[in-house]
Formats: structure tokens, C-alpha cells, sequence
């Protein structure tokens, strides 16, 4: 390619590598707030656990409402976010459910495995990966759709108007098929390490108590 050509890539790699940095940020997006929301957060969780282990029988309702005021939401029973919380990193935990609920079935009880996927179609981990994969994929194919009509124009395959067209429609309609897929994956994907902790968690208690007896 000559220089001309070169500008051009450039010229368009730019703002496809900016727009591949802004849609990466928008699904590592941290819920918890600033760090000033940590701290309330903290002084709340202390004062709500320390309540609780000295009035251990605290009205149900008075517990729902301490549970769902840590997570910031009446979305969440108080059975489940106790399981969250029973969990080694609860906070990880939390992040990861509030993520992912839409994959996720919360069963209450005893048990210490509540939580599965809510479709047969994430039965197994092989699934889940390849669903995972089909995603990732989506996301590849949808991004680079996206863009394809300035990197024709760019190589000389397409003509200006043509590429202008084109990129009307496939700029919009590529870009928010890439963000959902891209959302799908880290979705998916945080279900399905919530899933493993909670599980090997389960596994590990189990053994203690074999062990024990």
C-alpha cells in the first residue's frame, strides 16, 4: 500500500480501536460506586452483622430489609443474598450475581449448592463454553461488520458512496449486536464462575465433614 492508503487505515483504526476500548469498559463496569459508597457500605454491613449476631432472633422482616439494604436492592430475597454472603468472597459473589441473574435459579433450602442455571441448555460446562464461544464469535463478527465498508473503501474494493451507504446501516446495527454479545459473554461467564466457587465451596465442606465423622 502506498502512504494515502496508510493514512486512510489509520484513519479508521483510530476510532475502531476507541470504540472496541469504550465497549470493553461498558462490561467491566463496577457497580459498587466510589469510594466514599465503599465506606458507607462497610460502616452499614458492620453495624447490620454485629445487630444480628447479638438479636439472632430478629424479626424476618427486619433481616430482609438489612440484606437487601447492603446489596442496594429489593430485587434480592433474604435467603439468597445470606447464601451469597455464606460464600468465601462475598463480595465477588454479590458483583457477580447482580451480573448474571438473568442465567441464574436460586433454590432456597439448606443446601449448600442454591444456585444453578435457570435453562437445561447450561446443564453441562461443556455447554456453557460452547455457548460462551458462539457469543465471543458473535461479538468478532458483528464488530468487524461494522466496520467491513470503510476497510472495502479503505483497500480500494468499494467505492466512497457505497462505502457511506453502507456504513449508515452496518455502523449502528453492527455496533449494538457486538455490545450484546459482548454483554452475553461476561454475563455468561460470570455465572458460570459464581456457579464453580459455590460448587467447589460445597465440595470442600463435604470433604471437612467426611473427614470429621
Amino acid at each position: 500500500m502506498d502512504l494515502e492508503q496508510w493514512l486512510k487505515l489509520a484513519t479508521w483504526l483510530a476510532p475502531a480501536a476507541l470504540g472496541c476500548a469504550s465497549l470493553w469498559l461498558s462490561t467491566r463496569q463496577f457497580p459498587w460506586g466510589a469510594r466514599t459508597a465503599y465506606r458507607e457500605e462497610y460502616k452499614f454491613a458492620k453495624s447490620f452483622f454485629e445487630d444480628l449476631e447479638q438479636h439472632p432472633k430478629m424479626h424476618a422482616f427486619a433481616q430482609q430489609k438489612g440484606y437487601q439494604a447492603i446489596v442496594g436492592s429489593q430485587d434480592l430475597s433474604a435467603s439468597l443474598i445470606k447464601h451469597l454472603m455464606s460464600l468465601l468472597d462475598p463480595g465477588l459473589a454479590l458483583q457477580d450475581y447482580v451480573l448474571s441473574k438473568s442465567y441464574l435459579k436460586h433454590t432456597p433450602g439448606r443446601s449448600n449448592r442454591q444456585l444453578s442455571f435457570a435453562s437445561a441448555a447450561f446443564s453441562t460446562r461443556k455447554r456453557c463454553q460452547a455457548i460462551g464461544v458462539a457469543y465471543f464469535v458473535g461479538f468478532l463478527v458483528f464488530y468487524t461488520s461494522a466496520f467491513l465498508p470503510l476497510f472495502l473503501w479503505t483497500w480500494a474494493k468499494i467505492s466512497s458512496p457505497l462505502a457511506i451507504s453502507l456504513t449508515v446501516f452496518t455502523l449502528p446495527v453492527g455496533l449494538f449486536c457486538a455490545f450484546f454479545f459482548a454483554r452475553e459473554f461476561r454475563r455468561l461467564r460470570g455465572a458460570m464462575g459464581l456457579i464453580k466457587r459455590q460448587n467447589d465451596e460445597a465440595d470442600s465442606n463435604e470433604l471437612a465433614d467426611d473427614e470429621r465423622d
